[in-house]
């Protein structure tokens, strides 16, 4: 069969097809994206907090399943850590670890999955928009820009986010995020207070997280990808290149991917 290309929702997922001889020119990287008009109406903190019944005090949340797998062990230590804070956990389906940790701190509300347009609400409630700065993705080589990170861009809140090679083809820090290395609560949590405290930086990040996610609409991923499509069509599609690894590459690469999955 003739192969005419792959669209890929990152550069860290394109890496890996040119590692296995993929000319880059047959592949596309086209992130994920968002609908606008699922953002409205757009809400400031004060309002949105009100409709949501939340006190008004510093707020950080996080949307997306509520496990420790996703990296919430290291929230709730921020949580434990910033006792001036409020914690939002967006996404909980029912009684796990972390619901049953969260009801320790006083800080910590654990907010049961919610409907798309309430979900925003949260967003929108958030003076801070977190990513768990965690090392369990890294530790396995396995990481992926997640949905919420559309979301939140689109949201224009500042966000706090993990150094990660996923992550960093998105967000720049200093710009649009503040970024810190993964695994150190301490870290995290200082430069959650500090954030917190300066609505200068914290507007200026915001300001840049929904400039970038303008360009980051469903619409306009559809619109790079017809054009992708239309390119390779019109050169006829060719015969893949001749698969450059050996039957002993590929055992090598799959022992060493089970390793690390370990």
């Amino acid at each position: 069969p003739r192969f005419v290309g792959a669209i890929l929702h990152s550069e860290h997922a394109r890496r890996s097809f040119e590692r296995i001889g993929v000319p880059p020119e047959r592949l596309l990287v086209a992130h994920n994206g968002y609908d606008p008009e699922r953002m409205e109406p757009r809400l400031s903190t004060v309002e949105a907090r009100a409709a949501l019944g939340l006190p008004e005090q510093p707020t950080v949340a996080y949307s997306g399943r509520v496990q420790m797998s996703k990296g919430l062990d290291i929230v709730l230590e921020m949580a434990t850590r910033c006792p001036e804070i409020h914690f939002l956990l967006v996404g909980s389906e029912g009684e796990g670890e972390v619901e049953r940790h969260a009801r320790r701190l006083p800080n910590v509300t654990v907010v049961p999955w919610q409907k798309f347009d309430r979900t925003v609400r949260y967003l929108y409630a958030a003076d801070v928009l977190l990513l768990p700065p965690s090392l369990g993705p890294l530790a396995v080589g396995n990481t992926v820009l997640p949905m919420k990170l559309f979301l939140y861009l689109a949201a224009g809140r500042a966000l706090l986010a993990p150094k990660a090679p996923d992550t960093e083809e998105l967000l720049v820090h200093g710009s649009n995020s503040r970024l810190v290395e993964p695994g150190d609560a301490e870290v995290a949590s200082d430069a959650l207070r500090a954030l917190v405290e300066d609505h200068e930086t914290r507007q200026r990040l915001a300001e840049g997280a929904f400039e970038t996610g303008k360009g980051l609409t469903w619409d306009a991923r559809a619109s790079r990808i017809e054009a992708f499509l239309a390119e390779r069509l019109a050169q006829g599609g060719e015969t893949p290149a001749k698969d450059p690894w050996s039957t002993v590459t590929w055992l090598k690469e799959s022992a060493r991917w089970l390793v690390e999955k370990r």
